[in-house]
């Protein structure tokens, strides 16, 4: 599955592991109520089969939502989504049995802050491309 996938490159990647509160710091859909700041949640937006004029769809777009959760300053929260942008964005290959083509980022924004957790949140979002 895709989310699978998305987990494994996310990961894989030592810079951003590194950079979180623990190596598992990487949730899909939702992170638990106790997760230690910073984390990684990503979740998938919506799927669109791209159709051709045999009426098959080989091609599917994905579009994926990352966010990151920091406490104390928002430099923390924007440095972790320079290690995902690096992780995510230009991907291709084959991982845990799905062939991505192509992931694209497609901008990055200032989330809520959380006064209450003195928590940061940076959210991303990105295509991908499936075949």
């Amino acid at each position: 599955m895709l989310t699978e996938a998305i987990y494994t490159i996310l990961s894989g990647d030592a810079t951003l592991t590194a950079s979180l509160a623990t190596t598992t710091s990487i949730y899909n859909t939702q992170a638990p109520k106790e997760a230690a700041d910073p984390c990684v949640v990503y979740a998938i937006d919506g799927q669109a089969p791209v159709y051709t004029k045999d009426g098959s769809a080989p091609v599917i777009f994905t579009t994926i939502e990352v966010d990151i959760f920091a406490k104390g300053t928002p430099k923390t929260a924007w440095t972790i989504e320079g290690y995902v942008k690096s992780a995510l964005d230009q991907y291709s290959g084959t991982t845990d049995g799905v062939t991505i083509d192509l992931i694209q980022w497609e901008g990055s924004d200032d989330g809520v802050y959380d006064v209450d957790r003195d928590e940061y949140q940076v959210s991303m979002g990105f295509r991908i491309r499936l075949k």
